[in-house]
C-alpha cells in the first residue's frame, strides 16, 4: 500500500500538519502557486494551497480561507514541466519507486513530473483570504512576513 503524502513528511513538521487537520486532505485539487528548482540538492519546491482549510486553525486564522504550504523534494531527477501559467489547479500523485525514491506527477492545468527522495520536507505553513495579499504564518520565523516575498528572497523560499 502506498503511504499517504503526509506520512512522507519529515517528523518535525508532520506534527504541525496533523494538528491542523482531523484528516489531512489528499493532494487533489491543490492550487500550485510556485514551482522552484534549486541546484543545491538538487531540489524542487512547490508552494501550493491544500484543497481545504484546516479543521483546527489557530485563532488568528479565523477570518482566513486557504492554507498554503511549501513542499520540498530533494535529490530530484527527470524533471518535466509543461502547461499553463501559475497558479494552476492540479492533482498530485506520489508513488513508491526503488531505493527509497518516489515518482511525483502533477496533472491538471499544468503537467509536472519528477523523481525524488521519498521524504518530503514541509515548510512555510500559512493562510490567506481570497482577494488579499496578506498571509499569516504558523512558524515563529515566518511571522515577520505579512505577504509572500518575491522570488529574490531565497532565504524564504529555499530554506525550511
Amino acid at each position: 500500500m502506498t503511504p499517504h503524502w503526509a506520512d512522507r513528511v519529515t517528523p518535525g513538521r508532520s506534527t504541525d500538519l496533523r494538528s491542523l487537520y482531523r484528516v489531512v486532505p489528499d493532494l487533489v485539487g491543490v492550487v500550485v502557486h510556485q514551482v522552484r528548482l534549486s541546484r543545491f540538492g538538487p531540489a524542487l519546491s512547490l508552494r501550493l494551497d491544500l484543497p481545504r482549510f484546516p479543521d483546527n486553525p489557530p485563532p488568528e486564522w479565523s477570518d482566513l480561507e486557504h492554507l498554503q504550504c511549501h513542499l520540498l523534494f530533494n535529490s530530484v531527477a527527470q524533471v518535466g514541466l509543461t502547461g499553463s501559467v501559475l497558479p494552476s489547479t492540479v492533482a498530485i500523485n506520489i508513488t513508491d519507486g526503488s531505493a527509497d525514491r518516489v515518482a511525483v506527477s502533477a496533472t491538471g492545468d499544468l503537467t509536472l513530473s519528477f523523481t525524488a527522495d521519498a521524504h518530503i520536507h514541509l515548510g512555510r505553513i500559512g493562510a490567506y483570504r481570497d482577494g488579499s495579499t496578506e498571509h499569516r504564518y504558523l512558524g515563529k520565523l515566518e511571522r515577520r512576513f505579512t505577504t509572500v516575498p518575491g522570488p529574490e528572497l531565497e532565504s524564504f523560499h529555499d530554506r525550511f
